[in-house]
């Protein structure tokens, strides 16, 4: 595996690098600043595998370089790991919102840096196996966009979705977090109903579409609260967010699907297709809880929604077709 660690400090590049040599790593490059990685990624001819990037550095910070190589379209899924004594929920939410894949705050145990590399080495090997996979469907199956076939159980990625962050992702998220940092948040769910009709009817691009406009709606819809939500497969999507005062799940339940109904959604067949989600009412976290327990309390909440209808019926509920998807009018307003 080609692993870039990025650091301003040397001689925690060397830890790093032998750290890694010895847990079996050994094609590893290092480089002291932003711009120097830049340089190395643009040159390099064979792909990075995996990034360990410093979060304080001059100039460009690693947040930002996060945010770059995830412009790249061979770096859209690569593993990156921060690594940084910024142990702030701040940073933590930047860095995950730009698209890191995991967090280290240092000082860092060797076995426990080792022991995340191989877990990113994992996500890897699954990636490419996926993509293997929808290769032989595309040969077989040639009207199949092969980049968003997958079971309707399975938690995708949609990576053109700004705010959104994949599962395992925000699972990592919730790990790194202290007991302290859930002061004042709360976790909440929603979930597409009768989705498997959806996904039944719905061609994998039309789909995937289907559930990046919900998920900007809902996004949209919660934007004075401070939150982060991942897509967690059948339908479901479940995040963290600062409470908004006056908050009300009923009351986003219809705006999240007001606008849905205001994108004119049909099928593959220009047939009216409906969309509709329920949304969970939140529940508090407090400073007592780890991030293990937030993340099984989101899964029973995921959990909780599997049979939930919406609360309100205002209307027809239509939705956009993947060849020009009307939120992006939504977007372009923020």
């Amino acid at each position: 595996m080609k692993i870039l660690a990025v650091d301003d400090d040397e001689l925690i590049l060397e830890i790093v690098a032998a750290t890694l040599r010895a847990g079996g790593y050994t094609s590893v490059t290092t480089a002291t600043s932003a711009r120097e990685a830049a340089e190395l990624v643009s040159n390099a001819t064979v792909p990075f595998d995996c990034f360990l990037l410093d979060i304080m550095m001059p100039e460009i910070d690693g947040i930002e370089l996060a945010g770059w190589l995830r412009k790249a379209p061979q770096h859209r899924t690569t593993p990156i790991v921060m690594l940084t004594s910024m142990s702030e929920k701040s940073f933590i939410d930047r860095a995950f919102l730009a698209g890191a894949t995991d967090y280290i705050t240092k000082p860092f145990d060797a076995m426990d840096l080792t022991t995340r590399v191989q877990m990113a080495e994992r996500q890897i090997q699954a990636s490419r196996a996926a993509n293997d996979s929808a290769g032989q469907i595309l040969a077989l199956t040639a009207q199949i966009d092969k980049r968003f076939a997958a079971p309707l159980s399975e938690p995708i990625a949609l990576e053109d979705v700004d705010g959104l962050i994949d599962y395992l992702a925000m699972q990592n998220y919730l790990l790194q977090m202290s007991r302290g940092s859930f002061v004042g948040t709360s976790l909440f769910a929603l979930r597409i109903a009768d989705v498997g009709d959806i996904y039944a009817k719905a061609s994998p691009a039309l789909f995937h579409d289907i559930l990046a406009d919900v998920a900007e709606c809902t996004l949209k819809a919660m934007c004075n609260s401070e939150c982060i939500m991942s897509y967690a497969g059948n339908g479901s999507f479940a995040g963290v967010m600062g409470m908004a005062e006056g908050f009300d799940s009923a009351d986003l339940e219809i705006e999240i699907n007001m606008m849905m109904e205001r994108l004119h959604l049909t099928d593959d067949r220009d047939q009216p297709l409906t969309v509709r989600v329920a949304v969970g009412a939140p529940q508090s976290i407090g400073m007592l809880h780890s991030g293990r327990w937030v993340i099984n309390q989101m899964q029973r909440a995921i959990e909780d929604l599997a049979w939930a209808v919406p609360k309100a019926n205002r209307g027809t509920l239509t939705a956009a077709t993947p060849k020009g998807r009307l939120m992006r009018a939504f977007t372009q307003t923020r």
